[in-house]
């Protein structure tokens, strides 16, 4: 995917992985192309409220994929 800053076209920052509704929030994973680092970004509907914080691994560190990786 890419995006036009008005003269060229340029590779997408950033890929969604994943979404899905949970209660009231929609939940999305994104991941940033440049550092493969990944993001939940969670948006409640119904207060209004955003939330982003990196994806942590089941040891608690930040979750980083290989930017090669097209999943």
């Amino acid at each position: 995917m890419s995006t036009t800053n008005g003269r060229d076209t340029v590779p997408a920052r950033f890929t969604e992985r994943t979404a899905q509704n949970i209660g009231t929030a929609e939940v999305r994973v994104v991941r940033d192309n440049e550092t493969g680092v990944n993001y939940i970004i969670a948006v409640d509907t119904a207060k209004g409220g955003i939330s982003v914080t990196p994806l942590l691994d089941q040891t608690g560190e930040v979750f980083i994929d290989n930017i090669d990786d097209d999943n």
